[in-house]
């Protein structure tokens, strides 16, 4: 759902790149090289926010795991020689 809503914002910022070379750049061969720029960067974005909400996911699973605070405990009483 997250994506959803982060693509759409994505692809409407980079359609209005592409807007804007297509009224401000009359060369076709320049406004062709910047709008595969612009393409490419709507790829990476996607992928790095994707990438971003995969983690935070798996993160927050983690975390929210029944025996993730037994298991942090452990680690510092061992750390800490406690117990």
């Amino acid at each position: 759902m997250i994506n959803t809503f982060t693509h759409g914002t994505i692809d409407l910022v980079q359609s209005a790149k592409k807007q804007a070379v297509k009224q401000l750049v009359p060369h076709e061969g320049l406004a062709s090289a910047l709008n595969t720029f612009v393409d490419s960067q709507t790829a990476y974005t996607k992928s790095a926010v994707d990438a971003g909400v995969d983690t935070l996911i798996n993160l927050s699973n983690i975390i929210t795991s029944a025996n993730f605070v037994d298991e942090i405990s452990a680690g510092i009483n061992k750390f800490f020689k406690i117990g």
